[in-house]
């Protein structure tokens, strides 16, 4: 038989048991909010930037981009250009190229062609220069073509215009041809309609 002490410990030790049991079941069951509340995940990441197109902005101009920065600032120089001054060095490259490419066979055609952009005085000094040609023997041509366009002055006030020009040429004459390079100048008046029009042209020296 046990003793009512024994009795009365062995009471106490099975309710501790008990107790301990209980707390671990409700401490289970119902977890901290720290425990029970998921990691907020943060915003996805923005890649959008890689899809955009690079500029120049904060380049430093180096042989393999000036191309890119002489279309950004407007010619190598850095000074952009009026569209008066634009459309008169489009009308002298127009120009030039065509009255410097011809052949023996087309009879004058490279000048009657721009008689339209010419001055009455620049007219008239091309038909004196036409007649001026000795007769051709046998097939000859050339081609001509602007490697280079320089503004040597620009007047708007005045109505005029002179450009500086690198030309590449191509030259066929007996069967041979020979590449150069040559000067010209051509000047420009502009008309009381705004109209530019060719007013004399001078081929320099070979280069």
């Amino acid at each position: 038989m046990l003793s009512s002490r024994t009795k009365i410990i062995i009471l106490i030790v099975g309710a501790i048991v008990v107790m301990g049991v209980i707390i671990v079941a409700v401490w289970d069951f119902f977890p901290g909010k720290e425990a029970s509340q998921p990691q907020a995940e943060g915003p996805a990441a923005d890649l959008s930037f890689l899809n955009e197109p690079p500029t120049v902005t904060g380049q430093e101009f180096d042989a393999d981009n000036r191309d890119v920065f002489e279309q950004t600032m407007g010619g190598a120089s850095g000074e952009t250009i009026s569209p008066l001054e634009q459309e008169a060095r489009s009308l002298a490259t127009f120009f030039i190229e065509r009255f410097g490419t011809y052949s023996s066979d087309a009879d004058f055609a490279n000048i009657d062609d721009l008689q339209s952009f010419m001055t009455p005085a620049m007219r008239g000094w091309a038909e004196r220069f036409k007649k001026s040609q000795p007769q051709s023997q046998g097939y000859s041509a050339i081609v001509t073509e602007v490697a280079s366009l320089a503004t040597k002055s620009f007047a708007p006030l005045e109505r005029r215009a002179v450009f500086d020009i690198i030309a590449n040429r191509t030259e066929s004459k007996g069967g041979q041809s020979e590449v150069y390079r040559q000067k010209a100048t051509i000047e420009l008046a502009q008309t009381s309609s705004g109209a530019w029009l060719v007013s004399s042209l001078y081929w320099g020296e070979r280069l």
